[in-house]
């Protein structure tokens, strides 16, 4: 008996032990809302000392702002029948019922400051010497939500910045550019083939710089929560039939056919058009661009059914150089590059296919690819059928 004594109480102190190390607030309320029992963690996250919650009442021992500020006890305030906890409580004690982790926002005082609190709260009911009482569990996420938030808002006022420096930018290069087009048309050089070539640099790389701050100012307002679609029923296979052949003309300069393919004459969609479109032709210019001249892109159409309904499945063949396995990751992500470069050295954003996923999952729509290396490579839409 005296083994199985030791070994009891070695145990009830190591429980003890490992209940007052964990990092997670546990405390028991009874019917009375006043804290009977708790650990460590609890007195540490508030910021109380052990005497303050013992047999309190719970809003008075957390230091509740709607308690302090109103020089009441808990349970008394007006906001009391609002307060997230004190319901999570009676509804542990009067129905049984769990309430299972939600973050809760609120402010408490801690030494005498008022601080805004982020907690992870999960509440169930124990019967202990034939009384229901409510346990608590809380973790804190205050550091690391607040951290996330002020992350989100430097991104934010990254991508407005970045947003009206590209639009600065932009206004008086397209100006050069339409001044550049005047003197190509209006004066004639023919006797200087490096005048020419200087006009032709010049313009490219204008036209290059304008795509480029396009791009930018369409993924920071993207990234700042600016992409509002104007949804329409489309029939996508008419709409990727005719840009199938607007890009056409573009692949005409590296001797490319575009060939369209589809299996059915007719699928409606409910999408932006105006993004949608965009999205189909970065796929396809990059098609154009990655692949050998004289060679063949595909695109082709093709209605897909499911369980969970159906779809719509777009596909962009070509069969350019492939992109190794190990770079494969790069793809979709703004800015990023892989190895491959454009067959004719065109020039590249690093931006289209982020752009192109940003708008395919606003359709609630899947984008991906298959690739091999030497092997060509076929990026592919979902979008759903609704």
């Amino acid at each position: 008996m005296a083994f199985k004594l030791s070994t009891l109480q070695s145990s009830v102190e190591f429980f003890n032990l490992l209940f007052n190390t964990i990092p997670t607030a546990i405390f028991v309320v009874d019917e009375n809302m006043r804290i009977t029992s708790f650990n460590n963690s609890l007195a540490n996250i508030f910021g109380k000392d052990p005497s303050q919650i013992v047999c309190n009442l719970c809003g008075n021992a957390l230091g509740c702002s709607y308690q302090v500020e109103e020089n009441l006890n808990c349970g008394e305030t007006e906001k009391c029948d609002t307060c997230d906890i004190r319901s999570s409580i009676i509804d542990a004690i009067k129905d049984k019922k769990r309430t299972i982790s939600y973050v809760l926002e609120k402010d408490f005082y801690i030494n005498d400051k008022k601080i805004k609190k982020y907690l992870d709260i999960s509440v169930f009911p124990i019967n202990f010497d034939n009384r229901i009482m409510a346990v608590l569990f809380i973790e804190d996420k205050t550091q690391l939500l607040t951290s996330n938030i002020e992350l989100q808002k430097a991104i934010k006022q990254k991508n407005e910045l970045l947003g009206v420096a590209a639009h600065d930018i932009r206004n008086p290069l397209t100006i050069f550019k339409l001044y550049i087009d005047f003197i190509k048309t209006h004066i004639t050089y023919d006797q200087d083939q490096n005048l020419t070539k200087a006009f032709s640099v010049i313009d490219e790389t204008i036209s290059h710089m304008i795509n480029l701050l396009n791009d930018i100012l369409d993924f920071s307002n993207i990234e700042s929560g600016i992409l509002s679609l104007n949804v329409i029923k489309v029939d996508i296979v008419h709409l990727i039939r005719d840009i199938a052949a607007t890009q056409q003309l573009i692949a005409n300069d590296k001797n490319i056919k575009i060939n369209f393919e589809s299996d059915q004459n007719s699928i409606i969609i409910n999408c932006d058009i105006d993004k949608i479109s965009q999205a189909i032709i970065n796929l396809i210019n990059n098609a154009v661009k990655y692949s050998f001249e004289n060679s063949e892109v595909t695109v082709k159409v093709s209605f897909q059914a499911h369980s969970g309904g159906s779809s719509v499945k777009i596909e962009v063949i070509d069969k350019g150089p492939g992109i190794p396995e190990s770079e494969q990751d790069k793809l979709f992500k703004p800015f990023s590059r892989t190895s491959v470069r454009p067959t004719a050295r065109e020039s590249s954003t690093g931006l289209g296919l982020a752009i192109a996923k940003k708008i395919v999952e606003a359709h609630n729509g899947k984008i991906g690819v298959v690739t091999k290396e030497n092997a060509g490579s076929n990026f592919w839409i979902v979008l759903p059928i609704l």
